[in-house]
Formats: structure tokens, C-alpha cells, sequence
């Protein structure tokens, strides 16, 4: 393979040369640039861009001309110069430098086939301990990205870690879980103001309880408005807005925390996959490190004074959704990760009866 080497008055010219382009599509009328066609192809050359912006950041970053500013790092210099988020030059210059150990990724990125948000997640999941498993499985990782919504990638991708690099997957859930915090105060007007971040465990059953007031909260304003305005009544027609109902929703859980009888213990969160012995799903489809069912459980038991066994454990594979979708807009559940024959699990067979699983 040769290298051509372009001289820097050339690649001028031709950065030029897309400005003027550009230029000239953005004096077009909106009309002229709103079919599907020409969205798809626009997203296309944004991928492509943002790639090339990744690789040059890394380029200048490796160089160090940005000391001769006196800046600290070249992501500084950059959010300095551009008046970007810090946090934005960090993310380029990390997916930069990432691009130089996964060449297929960075083709394909270049290439306009996938999104920074994806060169992200797969970035993230190359791991030392997984990258010889990674550099073996990234064609099947990379027809995923193509091929299912971001979410649906996300969750594949998930799986994937867990079976290839465990011990991280784990790390991961314990710097969520330990960056965990909540803030509330009074202020001078006798309100409360706060805000918080939650683990993924812990979100999820403040996410449920919290949804399900809110939900029972809105079909009694829905009521309110139909016996106000009538049938034809909409959300429109409801006393409280959705924020009003989070609120209240959120006051309401503790008046209930309040009162409720010693000993009452929640639904269970989560699914084991018993044929997947080291995959554990939240019931909103977030993957959890096995060990941190277990230790929910174990927490769960200690404070009732015994453990629950919810034995409705359903047989189903990785990846199957309960209800079907009409549109591939909506948000279909992945299909199993496609590992390498030495990252995949045994597959025992399963006993008739149903597994208990402590929840």
C-alpha cells in the first residue's frame, strides 16, 4: 500500500474546496435538500467528517504544536480556540486516538457506515483484556452497528463485554455505581431544589416506582378532564403538566415509604438467563455484572429476613422480544452477540421444571 503525502498548502485548497461546496448547498432551499435520499446521504458525509475531525485531532495532538500556545493538552487548546465544550475536544481526540488500534472501525467510519456514538461504544468495549477477542469479532460487531438501532447495538454490545471481558464489565458497574449522589436543598423561598445520579440497579427501581405513581397520576387527570370537557378531552385538558405529575409522584413514594408495613418487600428487578449463566438483565434491558444481582439479593434478604424466590423465570433466548414491533423506527430488542467459538457459553440443557432465581 502506498501512502500519498500531500504538502500542507495542498490540503488547504482542498478544505477550501469544501467550504465553497458547502456553501453553495446551504444557499439551496430547504425544499431542495428535504428528501429522504439526500438526509440519508447528508448523515453520510456528517459520519465522515466527524471521522476525518477525530483523526486530525489525534494528528495534532501527537504533534505538540499546541504547547507552543502554552496550553495544557491539545484538548484544551482546542476547546480554547473553538469555544467548544471541553468535554466535546476530549470525546474527539479519545475516538482520535482510538481509531489507531481499530482499523475496520475507523474504515467503516471514514467510510460513513457508522456514527461517532458507535465508535464510542465499541471504543469502549476493546479493553486490554478483551482486544485479541475484539479484533477477532469486529466484522460481526460491525454489521450490528450497520444494521440495528443504536439501542439495540448498545445492548449487543453489552453482551459481548460481558462474555469477553467480565472483570471490566463489572469495573464499569462499580465507577457508575460508586459515582452514585443526590443533592437537596432548601432555599431561600422554603423550596426544595437537588439533583441526583443513580447506579443502574438503583435507577431502575426509583425509575418504576416513580413511572407507575406518574402513570396512575395521569389516568386520574385524564378522568378530571373528561368529566370537565368531555370525551374529546385530551392530555391538553389535564390540571398537571408531565412535570407537575413527577413531582408529585416523587413526594407521593415517600409518603408511601413512610407508611409501609416493616417487612414489604418490592417486585423482583431482574431476569437471570439461565442458559446464559453470566448474563443478567434489569427489567428496562440494562445488562448488569452477574455479581451485582447477587449482592442485591443478598441485601434484599438481609433486611425482610429472608429471601424471595420468583420462579416465573421464562425461557427465552438472548434478545427475544415480548411484543412484536410494526415499524423498524421503533425499538426492537438486539439479537444475541456473535462470538467467537471460544467466547460462547455452554449450552446444557435445561431441566423441565423452571429455575428459582433470587430476586
Amino acid at each position: 500500500m502506498i501512502e500519498q503525502v500531500y504538502d500542507r498548502g495542498m490540503v488547504a485548497e482542498l478544505l477550501e474546496k469544501i467550504a465553497e461546496i458547502l456553501d453553495v448547498l446551504a444557499d439551496l432551499p430547504e425544499c431542495d435538500l428535504g428528501t429522504g435520499d439526500q438526509v440519508l446521504d447528508l448523515h453520510g458525509l456528517k459520519n465522515r467528517m466527524e471521522a476525518l475531525v477525530a483523526q486530525a485531532t489525534a494528528g495534532f495532538d501527537a504533534s505538540g504544536q499546541w504547547r507552543a500556545d502554552g496550553a495544557y493538552n491539545a484538548a484544551r487548546w482546542i476547546a480554547w480556540r473553538t469555544h467548544e465544550p471541553l468535554v466535546s475536544a476530549k470525546a474527539e481526540l479519545r475516538l482520535g486516538r482510538a481509531m489507531r488500534e481499530m482499523e475496520a472501525v475507523a474504515n467503516a467510519w471514514a467510510g460513513g457506515e457508522i456514527s461517532r456514538h458507535h465508535v464510542g461504544v465499541l471504543s469502549k468495549a476493546r479493553t486490554d483484556q478483551a482486544a485479541e477477542a475484539f479484533d477477532r469479532d469486529v466484522k460481526s460487531l460491525l454489521d450490528d452497528a450497520k444494521e440495528l438501532n443504536y439501542g439495540a447495538f448498545k445492548r449487543t454490545v453489552a453482551y459481548w463485554s460481558l462474555e469477553a471481558d467480565p472483570d471490566a464489565a463489572d469495573r464499569s458497574y462499580k465507577e457508575k455505581d460508586d459515582g452514585r449522589n443526590l443533592y437537596c436543598s432548601k432555599s431561600f423561598e422554603d423550596c426544595y431544589l437537588g439533583e441526583f445520579s443513580l447506579a443502574p440497579i438503583g435507577g431502575e427501581i426509583f425509575y418504576n416506582e416513580l413511572k407507575r405513581i406518574e402513570e396512575a397520576m395521569f389516568e386520574a387527570d385524564m378522568a378530571g378532564a373528561k368529566e370537565r370537557v368531555g370525551a374529546h378531552a385530551s392530555y391538553l385538558d389535564c390540571n398537571r403538566t408531565p412535570a407537575h405529575r413527577r413531582a408529585d409522584a416523587l413526594v407521593e413514594m415517600a409518603i408511601r415509604s413512610a407508611t409501609m408495613p416493616a417487612g414489604r418487600r418490592p417486585a423482583p428487578l431482574f431476569s437471570v438467563f439461565v442458559n446464559y449463566e453470566t448474563i443478567c438483565e434489569l427489567a428496562r434491558g440494562a445488562i448488569i455484572p452477574p455479581g451485582r444481582a447477587v449482592a442485591v439479593a443478598r441485601r434484599s434478604a438481609a433486611r425482610a429476613g429472608r429471601v424471595r424466590l420468583a420462579v416465573a423465570c421464562h425461557r427465552r433466548r438472548l434478545g427475544a422480544t415480548a411484543v412484536p414491533r410494526s415499524h423498524p423506527s421503533c425499538c426492537r430488542s438486539p439479537r444475541p452477540a456473535v462470538l467467537s467459538p471460544e467466547l460462547r457459553p455452554s449450552r446444557r440443557r435445561l431441566p423441565d421444571r423452571p429455575h428459582p432465581t433470587v430476586a
